[in-house]
């Protein structure tokens, strides 16, 4: 919160902040298998994937109810 609240209050105009509910690699994601919160899971793997792959914070919009990462 304090690296957050500092950059807004020094003209930072806004920041990312990517949060997820455990490493989601491909040997945990079958462990959560039977999960109800499987679907939604799968939508944030897309985004964490895309960090995982280029090291850059995907731009993220919602489309349809779902995370859309770019």
């Amino acid at each position: 919160y304090t690296f957050c609240d500092t950059a807004h209050r020094s003209g930072q105009p806004f920041f990312r902040v990517h949060i997820f509910p455990f490493r989601m690699t491909e040997e945990r994601m079958l462990k959560a298998a039977e999960h109800p919160n499987k679907e939604f899971w799968a939508n944030l793997k897309q985004g964490y994937d895309h960090f995982e792959n280029s090291r850059i914070p995907p731009d993220v919009s919602v489309v349809d109810g779902c995370y859309s990462f770019k």
